[in-house]
């Protein structure tokens, strides 16, 4: 009996060793998922600063075609492009909040890029007064200098986001040999346990030779149930086996879809807009350098041969916007929407000096939960939808205001504008939907459909009321959150 004790106690010091040895490798298990976390974080950070940068090139290729045409379309498209490179630039405080040395560079970027739009709306205000020719003096000097000033401050975050990638794959990689290396350890630790406790299960038998016939029948019942254990442990590994290859596959699948799906963006982008720049600076030359020689048939057409390229680059802008909205995590968090409307009326401010338009907010506003970028661009297409659609010689009149219901709020945007046949309400949420012609009101038909992606990404809805000449209300419906919220 007491070699029976003891057989026992052995047996529960081995599963002890095992369950703690088990406990190691699902912590490396654990490390290891969390290492290729942050190697994708990084990965987001980067494709941040590759945004903002088609962001500042979509900026100031609008504010060059306004100063050669003097299209207030222009204009809009300079103002939509500067509030995507301010939400951009938020975006990359977010995702470099690990990297100190990041977060130094930060404010330099930020200096940098305000320097580089006070520039451009220098620039505008020389056009504006008629002093065209020192509008682009301003451009082809000072400018060219801003922006290079600029894009050495994002050429430097880059390099230091690629070699903190490097870092990052290097500890994933190591982090998967971590794991492989406590799997083996705790198969090879099973092993010697299993061999162990045979050994002293023989022995334990040759001294128990008083206790033989009823050990016997003992034993023939333990080889039954040892054999129905091992044949259950058999089928255990090879379901999770099993389940761990599939995982495996599906995960590989997902990843190579992504980067498919990230790689055709990008490269879409690159060459619809490689030709688009090229068109754009060729029809600026013939307007710049050989303005005396053409006729008043030609400069026509090279303006709108400089504008065709810009609308086309900004509709480029839009679907690449749309493409992240639909794929890019959001980590929500409370937002106070007040100190975030501000932000993007500033951005509007000189459309809305332009059109004479005046936004009316109610007060107070409530605390959502959100991301803080993604409501940003929210707020801002709704509130240029508004300003834009209104009847020819109608100032623009919104408000906005927000009330709470139970455990929702809903952030409304009223206008006075031309107003939607109900019929047509669904329709104007999805991608290239336009009821107007593109010479009645400019656009590409991505911003109303770029609101209710982002919205329903952030758990929400969007809801419209509206009908012909009697404008529109959109609600924007999201969780309330706690009154501390930041924006």
């Amino acid at each position: 009996m007491q070699g029976l004790a003891l057989l026992r106690a052995t047996t529960a010091v081995a599963v002890l060793v095992l369950a703690g040895a088990g406990a190691l490798t699902v912590s490396a298990v654990r490390v290891q998922g969390a290492t290729a976390g942050w190697v994708a974080h990084t990965h987001e950070a980067i494709a941040r600063l590759g945004d903002l940068s088609a962001a500042l090139n979509s900026a100031e290729s609008a504010q060059r075609a306004y100063l050669l045409t003097g299209e207030f379309d222009f204009a809009d498209d300079y103002a939509q492009a500067r509030a995507l490179a301010e939400v951009e630039l938020q975006a990359i405080g977010e995702f470099t909040r690990d990297n100190l040395g990041q977060q130094q560079r930060l404010p330099q970027l930020r200096q940098a890029l305000a320097q580089r739009f006070d520039g451009m709306d220098e620039g505008r205000r020389l056009r504006d007064a008629g002093r065209v020719d020192e509008a682009m003096v301003r451009v082809a000097t000072r400018g060219r200098a801003e922006s290079m000033a600029l894009r050495e401050q994002l050429v430097a975050m880059r390099h230091a986001e690629d070699s903190l990638l490097q870092d990052r794959l290097r500890s994933a990689r190591r982090a998967g040999a971590q794991g492989t290396a406590a799997a083996a350890g705790t198969a090879l630790l099973a092993l010697g346990l299993l061999l162990g406790l045979n050994r002293s299960a023989t022995r334990h038998a040759r001294q128990l030779s008083a206790e033989r016939d009823e050990l016997h029948r003992s034993r023939q019942a333990l080889q039954v149930q040892a054999e129905a254990l091992r044949d259950a442990n058999d089928q255990l590994r090879r379901s999770a086996e099993l389940l761990e290859r599939r995982v495996a596959e599906r995960t590989a699948e997902l990843a190579d879809a992504n980067a498919e799906l990230e790689d055709f963006a990008r490269t879409v982008a690159h060459d619809l807009r490689a030709p688009l720049r090229n068109i754009e600076g060729f029809a600026g030359a013939l307007l710049e350098d050989e303005q005396a020689r053409l006729s008043d048939a030609g400069r026509d057409f090279a303006q709108r041969l400089a504008a065709s390229a810009a609308r086309l680059d900004r509709l480029v802008t839009d679907l690449l916007a749309y493409s992240r909205t639909a794929r890019t995590a959001l980590r929500l968090e409370p937002v106070a929407v007040q100190p975030l409307l501000e932000s993007v009326l500033q951005d509007l401010r000189a459309e809305l000096q332009r059109s004479g338009g005046e936004v009316q907010v109610e007060p107070p506003l409530p605390v959502v939960w959100a991301h803080p970028p993604t409501l940003g661009q929210v707020l801002a297409n709704l509130l240029a939808n508004a300003v834009k659609f209104v009847a020819p010689g109608v100032r623009p009149q919104v408000r906005v205001s927000g009330r709470r219901e139970g455990d929702g709020v809903a952030l409304s945007v009223q206008d006075n504008g031309i107003g939607i046949d109900p019929a047509q309400h669904e329709r104007v949420f999805a991608v290239f939907e336009r009821l107007h012609g593109q010479e009645q009101y400019a656009g590409t038909g991505i911003g109303l459909a770029i609101v209710r992606k982002a919205v329903e990404r952030m758990g929400g809805q969007v809801r419209l009321d509206s009908r012909p000449g009697a404008g529109s209300r959109f609600e924007v419906w999201l969780r309330a959150a706690p009154q501390e919220g930041r924006g």
